[in-house]
């Protein structure tokens, strides 16, 4: 039995003077590891303790009154953009091939279709007769304005295509300008209130033109 215990307490022994010793050194590790900062002697653990101490300062140096930023609940309101006044059509004065002039302006309150064309644009011929038809179905004023042409060109054309609403005549270079006649055919409508409501370059489409006048409450002839 006593040499079954020997060996134990042996151990016992061993194992204490190990921790001491082990103690020992982690003491002489910390103040071997110091670093001399104002004349202050600093060890492991205080060191490890400083460092924490400037790593948390930075953290809430972020948050402090001195930062520029704004948060997004302090941003003013945006105010909602004022809706654009419609701008009215140029005016105009310009003659008929009957003889009579006509003003734009005169027709406020009423529908408005001006269709720019000549008699040498195949779009221009093409259209003729669904323009020809608006006129007799929609309660709107068309009016077919000639891209200065000769009046007895424009006349001839109208005669053989049996065209029958008015056909102006002497476009002038502002008008031409204002209504952005660069191509034939052009359309522009204009609605009641004097300002251009739509406006189409190229042939007219008669399907999706006819969608637009229903959805924008155009009337039809009784």
């Amino acid at each position: 039995m006593l040499l079954m215990k020997w060996p134990m307490h042996c151990l016992r022994e061993t194992s204490d003077a190990e921790t001491q010793r082990g103690r020992g050194a982690q003491r002489k590790a910390n103040l071997l590891f110091s670093l001399r900062l104002g004349g202050f002697a600093l060890d492991r653990p205080s060191l490890h303790y400083l460092l924490l101490l400037s790593l948390i300062s930075l953290l809430f140096a972020g948050c402090s009154r001195g930062s520029t930023s704004t948060p997004v609940a302090a941003l003013a309101p945006v105010e909602p953009a004022a809706t654009a006044t419609p701008e009215l059509a140029h005016d105009f004065i310009l003659p008929t091939l009957s003889g009579e002039s006509v003003t734009l302006s005169e027709q406020r309150g009423r529908w408005v279709l001006l269709n720019f064309w000549a008699t040498w644009c195949p779009p221009c011929v093409q259209e003729m007769p669904y323009l020809n038809q608006l006129a007799s179905e929609r309660d709107m004023v068309v009016w077919g304005v000639n891209f200065n042409e000769p009046v007895d060109t424009a006349a001839a054309f109208v005669e053989k295509h049996g065209i029958t609403f008015p056909i102006l005549t002497e476009l002038d270079d502002i008008t031409a300008l204002v209504y952005k006649v660069r191509g034939l055919p052009i359309t522009h409508v204009i609605a009641p209130d004097g300002a251009v409501a739509k406006t189409v370059i190229g042939q007219i489409d008669p399907v999706a033109f006819e969608a637009w006048l229903d959805e924008h409450e155009v009337p039809r002839r009784q």
